[in-house]
């Protein structure tokens, strides 16, 4: 969840800085899982830069943990910025964590620390604090899936996303989420188009850092999406 809200205040081109924290308890946990959470929370505010500074505890049936997080930016990177001839860039190549999902659904035994660390991002993902947004004209992070939040930023900005796929499999990671795949016998392509929960950031711009995935070209909606995929991905409230 703090991984989460730091994404949201990155997605914007934004610096995090402050984190509230409401949890509401049922009474019935440990002491030594209400620490643990303690400690993982500032474990990841740590990395983002974010300091707690308040929030609220108070008791439920279930457990609820809710956070915000604010930041600040001088020129807020919004959804409707994306401008043909741009090209369309994640921090980290989307996958890991559907690779993760997968293993835990399944009976297959993780023997591996590929194995382990797609485990570890379903969990926990992977954040790019370093990412530099520095001439990106659109951008947001990776929750749903990249299909999803690709036809998002196409459809505010009028324009249509076109993937490439020659471009997706020289990347490093590829290699690495194919291979899980295959351990899986499932479509890498699924994972990567229609996993959702990396948290990954996705932008549009020139010569930007990270994975080159694609161009924004005329048009409406995405292109050169593998027929392969199935595109009911998981959407937020629908």
């Amino acid at each position: 969840v703090t991984a989460a809200n730091a994404a949201d205040v990155l997605a914007m081109g934004a610096t995090p800085d402050y984190l509230l924290v409401a949890v509401a308890l049922s009474g019935r946990e440990e002491i030594k899982w209400i620490e643990e959470l303690a400690r993982g929370v500032k474990f990841e505010a740590d990395l983002a830069g974010l300091h707690v500074i308040g929030g609220d505890l108070s008791r439920s049936e279930k457990i609820i943990i809710s956070m915000s997080a604010v930041g600040h930016c001088n020129s807020p990177i919004l959804r409707n910025g994306a401008k043909v001839g741009d090209g369309v860039y994640l921090s980290s190549l989307t996958g890991w964590s559907a690779a993760g999902l997968a293993i835990l659904e399944s009976n297959f035994k993780p023997v591996t620390e590929l194995h382990a660390q797609a485990v570890s991002e379903y969990k926990a993902p992977t954040i790019d604090y370093g990412f530099s947004s520095i001439g990106a004209t659109s951008m947001c992070d990776v929750s749903d899936a990249l299909i999803e939040q690709a036809a998002q930023i196409a459809d505010a900005s009028g324009v249509q996303f076109t993937f490439d796929q020659n471009l997706i499999s020289e990347c490093a990671e590829f290699a690495q989420i194919n291979s899980l795949a295959q351990d899986l016998n499932q479509n890498v392509w699924q994972f990567i188009f229609a996993g959702g929960e990396d948290h990954v950031l996705l932008a549009t711009g020139m010569n930007l850092p990270g994975v080159r995935i694609g161009e924004v070209t005329v048009g409406s909606g995405l292109a050169n999406i593998p027929k392969s995929v199935n595109r009911q991905t998981w959407k937020h409230f629908n």
